[in-house]
């Protein structure tokens, strides 16, 4: 057994060094930052709770091999190989060594290092869904961005007491409660406030742990580089919270005049669009109330300022508004640049008996049914008859076409 693993630890190196000509024809460009490292120990999350699959190359036409479970601990063997907009790692599981993919290309990871700290147990509370990554004792450090507030109390109803800004470290020192908001809440000390702060929402953490490793450099976000989630003759709506403003055109240029805004909350209808414009941002042509113009969909690789919204749409729990319907058409969108798995049966679990590429269009003929924390469609693809995922926690694989 250990002969045949090195054998295929050497087919893949051999394949790896001597096939880069052959990988460069597919999207090799990764804007998600890596977190593993060779030699090291790395971990498939515990959210969504879904398996990540081991792969005979480094993309998503290898052959599959084999799965690793949530909570699944291998080792890095090799890589990381950008292909298809992922970074693909060589992990060994139980003695079946193969290709995993890190993450989604822009948002989740899917993976995650395994550093000398206990292994965290699986949320066994429904009503907090994120798994938790901080520890009492430990140190943690708010997300690059917006600040954290700092709270008398585990509940965003209890007085605001302080603040930590984007980037800045604490020590964590108790906790984790489980607030009535859905959301775990730690105990920190920010320079001498001592005070609750949430770490994160849904899928999206605000707080990540601090490590005795060096930090990553961050890798600037490429133009437009946020997935659509918004489509032409669809709504939207400004996320709670600050307004967006509304241009005369898509950018912040010098030709572009701004014309008003739509607060937090505020709905409008989607008319144009989408366009890159000068500041990396994706900007559609709306129409709030007769205030039209432009208003950007967010920035970086997973900030939105605007969402989709729809008061008849149905939404799966834990996952956002469906966009697809039965009778009508959907498309894989074109960004990540990676196709999508048509499954014998309306789960992960399910074997895939097709795929449909990036820009691909199909038929929706039955769902949508709720399962996996997503919403499942069924589509005929080419006279290729089964279901599939419409996305995952905050991100969109599939759209109206």
């Amino acid at each position: 057994m250990r002969r045949l693993s090195f054998i295929v630890v050497i087919t893949a190196i051999i394949f790896t060094t001597l096939g880069g000509n052959t990988m460069a024809q597919g999207y090799r460009v990764c804007p998600q930052q890596p977190r593993l490292t060779v030699g090291g120990q790395g971990r498939v999350t515990y959210y969504p709770n879904l398996p990540n699959s081991l792969r005979s190359s480094p993309s998503y036409d290898g052959v599959r091999i084999g799965l690793i479970p949530a909570g699944g601990i291998f080792s890095v063997v090799g890589g990381p190989s950008c292909f298809n907009g992922t970074h693909w790692w060589l992990v060994s599981y139980n003695g079946v060594t193969g290709w995993t993919a890190e993450g989604d290309g822009g948002i989740t990871y899917w993976i995650e290092p395994v550093y000398n700290s206990p292994t965290p147990t699986p949320n066994p509370y429904p009503n907090c869904p994120l798994a938790i990554r901080l520890s009492v004792g430990g140190l943690g450090r708010v997300t690059t961005g917006l600040p954290n507030n700092i709270r008398n109390g585990p509940n965003p109803a209890n007085a605001k007491i302080g603040q930590i800004p984007g980037g800045g470290q604490f020590s964590v020192v108790g906790g984790p409660t489980c607030g009535n908001d859905g959301r775990w809440w730690w105990q920190v000390n920010y320079n001498g406030v001592i005070g609750w702060t949430a770490e994160g929402s849904r899928a999206t953490y605000w707080l990540e742990p601090v490590y005795n490793n060096p930090t990553p450099t961050p890798i600037p976000a490429p133009y437009c580089s946020l997935p659509n989630r918004l489509y032409v003759s669809g709504q939207g709506r400004v996320t709670p919270g600050l307004p967006n403003i509304v241009r005369s055109a898509a950018g912040t240029g010098t030709d572009s005049v701004v014309l008003g805004s739509i607060p937090g909350g505020g709905v409008f209808t989607v008319t144009g669009g989408p366009l890159c414009g000068n500041d990396g941002r994706w900007w559609w042509y709306v129409d709030y109330n007769g205030l039209i113009g432009w208003t950007a969909e967010g920035e970086g690789y997973s900030t939105y300022w605007v969402e989709p919204w729809s008061t008849g749409s149905f939404t799966c729990p834990n996952f956002l508004p469906s966009r697809l319907y039965v009778g009508g058409n959907g498309m894989v969108n074109q960004v990540p640049y990676y196709p999508q798995d048509i499954r014998s049966e309306a789960s992960f679990g399910g074997y895939s008996v097709g795929q449909v590429p990036h820009g691909g269009r199909f038929a929706v003929i039955g769902g949508p049914i709720c399962a996996d924390a997503t919403a499942w469609w069924q589509v005929n693809y080419n006279g290729i008859v089964g279901w599939m995922v419409e996305g995952n926690g905050s991100s969109y694989y599939l759209q109206p076409a």
